[in-house]
């Protein structure tokens, strides 16, 4: 089915994500639960048999059994500031490098832009494939 739509989406210039695997959780409330893990081999394998464009990998902490309860708050309150201090570095080093690059970064991204555009048209033309 998956490489029927790669297919059909393929027809359109359109792209396909896939998922695959099952987190099992304890959503429920009950704390026993089964997590059905996706095995690398099989993946690799499907991305091949199917040709799809990229692959979705999920992570929950519905898999988890933390004791106690609060614990999951620290992981979620860790993650908000990694993610916080990080972007915040990358905007300043994004800031500095556009400040002294400005020209030449608009120069190269513009060229980009054209290039791709060339090579889609050129595509598109069946001139390259």
């Amino acid at each position: 089915m998956t490489k029927k739509v790669v297919e059909t989406a393929k027809e359109y210039g359109a792209s396909v994500e896939a998922e695959l695997g099952v987190v099992g959780g304890n959503e429920g409330g009950g704390k026993g639960h089964k997590i059905q893990c996706t095995d690398p081999t099989l993946a690799n394998d499907f991305c091949k048999r199917t040709g799809i464009d990229a692959l979705a990998v999920g992570v929950s902490f519905a898999f988890t059994d933390f004791e106690p309860d609060w614990f999951v708050y620290i992981a979620f309150i860790l993650i908000g500031v990694i993610t916080f201090t990080l972007s915040s570095i990358g905007v300043k080093i994004g800031n500095i490098f556009g400040t002294k690059y400005k020209s030449k970064a608009e120069f190269a991204g513009g060229l980009i832009l054209i290039l791709l555009g060339l090579k889609i048209l050129l595509e598109g033309l069946g001139v390259i494939q």
